[in-house]
This record gives C-alpha cells, structure tokens and sequence, in this order.
C-alpha cells in the first residue's frame, strides 16, 4: 500500500477522539433502552407536536454501530494512545518517564507496527536507537541489548527536559499501527455517522415542511 492511500486512512489519534468521546461512549446504553424507549411511546396517547418521523430503528443502529467500534476501539487501540491525550494529563495522575517507557516497551512486546514517512515498516530496535539519540544523554544500547528492542525500551535514560518530547515522539510512533483494524473500526464508525445524519436529515426536512 502507497503511503498516499495510507495517508487516508485515520489514524488511532483521529480514531481516539471518536472513541473516547462522551457521546460516543453513552452508545452502549442506546442500545439496550433505545428498543425499551420505543415500547414505552407506542403505550403513549398521540400527541401532534411529537408526530416526528423519527426512526428508532435508525437510531437504534447508529447506537449498535458506535457501540461496536468503540468496543473494537478499546480493545485494539494502542494504550498510551487511547488514555493519555497529552503529557500533561499523563503526569497528572501521577505517571512519569519510567512509565512512559514501560508503556512504549509493552507496546513494542505486544507487536506493534512502526512506519516510516514512505510508509515502510520500522524494526523495533531503531526506534528505540532514534528514541536514545533524540532524547537520551547517552550513546544508543549495545548490540547484546537490542537483540531485544522492547526490553531495553525499559531502560533509555531520557533527559528530564525532553518528557514531553519524548511522549509525543512514542506516542506518535503507535499512530499507524494495525491497519487492518484502523480500517474496520474507521468504517465502523462513519456508518454510525451517516445513519446519525440520515436521521437528522429525515427530521429536519420533515420541520421545514410541515412549517413552510
């Protein structure tokens, strides 16, 4: 894949602010009281002024969705990435450097995919060689410790005036991991956006008709 069409493809800090957005989230609850809601109107006498073509079935799948790519969301999104937007909300519930690089080590343990600008694949062991040149004071590890990249990930010595560089590097570094799942979670998500807009268009022509 080209890095152009790659490009196109959201990133898990694009995704992040999907699925760690409050309304998105409260998706989970639409789900099992939307059908419950739907009941309960239906016993209700008819009232004119809620005589909207509003589709609980509509809204019903738009919540699925979003319940769906958030539950996808949460479980294969990067850690750093989906809790900590900034260093700053990192350092205020207490987390230093020591567990950004445990966060980092973890990540690259568990498989993470670097890329490059052109869209090739980054090993792990010059990663954390750019991270020690970056942001270290000290000379990258020797060859017996970066046979194991994400071990020695664990102990870089970063300076204490690049935390925050060096957050936002790392954090970085996850943005185009799993593609795959970046796409299914990606079109997950639009869906349950064209059905939200569906049915506020639906609405919104049936008040500007019914008024003009």
């Amino acid at each position: 894949m080209s890095n152009r069409r790659d490009s196109n493809i959201p990133s898990w800090n694009w995704i992040a602010r999907v699925g760690n957005n409050r309304v998105t989230k409260s998706s989970y609850y639409w789900i099992f009281f939307v059908p419950f809601i739907a009941k309960l109107i239906e016993k209700l006498p008819d009232i004119p002024s809620l005589d909207l073509p509003f589709s609980w079935k509509i809204f019903f799948f738009s919540s699925l969705f979003f319940g769906i790519g958030t539950l996808l969301y949460e479980w294969k999104c990067p850690d750093l990435v989906k809790k900590y937007a900034t260093w700053e909300e990192f350092k205020k519930v207490g987390l230093t450097k020591n567990q950004l690089l445990i966060f980092f080590s973890n990540w690259l343990r568990n498989g993470g995919e670097i890329r490059s600008a052109e869209n090739d694949v980054v090993p792990h062991y010059e990663a954390v060689e750019t991270v020690y040149e970056k942001f270290s004071d000290q000379s990258r590890p020797d060859l017996l410790r970066i046979n194991d990249a994400w071990h020695s990930a664990k102990f870089i010595p970063l300076q204490d005036k690049f935390e925050n560089d060096a957050f936002w590097y790392i954090r970085g570094l996850m943005y185009n991991d799993k593609l795959t799942w970046r796409i299914i979670i990606a079109i997950i998500y639009i869906i349950g956006f064209l059905l939200v807009g569906l049915l506020i268009g639906i609405n919104t022509y049936y008040v500007f008709k019914a008024t003009f």
